[in-house]
């Protein structure tokens, strides 16, 4: 049995990273970005604070996003972030590396996964077990997942879509993009340039998202304004841009998401096509907060189609299970069994 040390979990995403620690819950949530200070090492800023800096041009300091498409891609960043955080869920520096349980994508590459792995170790972690994002966030939901039939979890973080089909406790397949809600942002920033001759910067961009946070119009929020909206100059956004078109721009970039979901369904055979028309999908991460966002995959893909309760928080909610009773993870982190005396309870 693992008794080893602290037992804690992390999602390690795009936009923000969580931890928990078994028995504590969620204890920490930080925006995925760090700022160093320009020709000196050592870290400037971590998290929210770093997050406050992006944009600024603040002379001196540099701010990184460490992560690209939902997976590592500056290494050190990365490893400086998962230190800080450790040791703010830990409360220092722990004497003995704690066990830790990490989201990977679902198709994550050999080296992905090293690398992932590698940065946890050389953050402080001990033993690291990678699991696919679809298994920990299908525990998150709290479905019956090691149920035969098959069932879908599309998680549609900052910078990657990951769509896992689960069948008896494991990934029986799916599908990892990277596309998710920053791309969603993106086409807002060519709409508005298009529109209004306006070039606006990502950040601009996600705020007029996250105001208008639909993808129907009739649930769009009304009474928008852009007076207090920036442009990447720091020029008030004085453009005629009628943000209540908004929600078709956002309804046309999730397309791709909902195309490879019909893409999996349709590689499916019959039987299995059959039990996933009956149980449907669920979706979390960030872009599940869309108004209307369940309707329109419901009419792209055909599937009953509903959104997580907390669908900031299924992954680490469901990391936060598997720390609970770590040993019936197996096949390489890819499947959650129930014990077999639990069963006969």
């Amino acid at each position: 049995m693992l008794r080893w040390g602290e037992q804690v979990g992390i999602d390690l995403g795009t936009s923000h990273t969580q931890l928990c620690v078994r028995g504590q819950g969620i204890v920490v949530r930080q925006p995925t970005v760090v700022a160093y200070a320009e020709g000196k090492r050592g870290v400037y800023a971590i998290g929210e604070e770093a997050r406050l800096m992006e944009g600024r041009d603040i002379p001196g300091v540099r701010v990184v996003r460490p992560l690209r498409g939902g997976v590592v891609a500056d290494f050190d960043v990365a490893a400086d972030l998962v230190r800080f955080c450790l040791r703010e869920a830990l409360g220092g520096r722990p004497l003995v590396p704690p066990v830790m349980v990490a989201a990977a994508p679902t198709e994550s590459t050999p080296v992905e996964q090293r690398a992932l792995h590698d940065c946890l170790r050389h953050a402080g972690a001990g033993k690291v077990y990678l699991v696919p994002k679809g298994l920990a966030a299908g525990r998150g939901l709290e479905q019956p997942i090691d149920q035969a039939e098959v069932r879908m979890i599309a998680d549609v973080g900052a910078g990657a879509t990951d769509i896992g089909l689960m069948s008896m406790g494991a990934i029986t397949g799916g599908r990892s993009l990277h596309y998710a809600g920053d791309d969603l942002d993106e086409a807002i920033v060519r709409w508005v340039k298009r529109r209004g001759g306006v070039r606006i910067g990502a950040h601009t961009a996600e705020q007029i998202k996250l105001r208008v946070s639909a993808v129907l119009p009739e649930l769009a929020r009304q009474h928008i304004s852009v007076d207090d909206l920036q442009s990447n100059n720091g020029n008030l956004l004085d453009a005629d841009v009628p943000l209540l078109e908004v929600p078709a721009v956002l309804a046309k970039a999730v397309a791709p998401v909902a195309g490879e979901i019909a893409w999996l369904m349709e590689n499916l055979p019959p039987e299995r096509r059959a039990e996933l028309q009956a149980n449907g999908m669920a979706i979390t991460g960030g872009t599940a907060l869309l108004r209307g966002l369940a309707a329109l995959m419901e009419e792209r893909t055909g599937l009953p189609v509903t959104v997580a309760r907390d669908p900031l928080s299924c992954t680490i909610l469901g990391i936060e299970t598997i720390l609970e009773d770590l040993d019936s993870l197996s096949l390489s982190g890819r499947r959650f069994a129930h014990p077999i005396r639990e069963r006969e309870a």
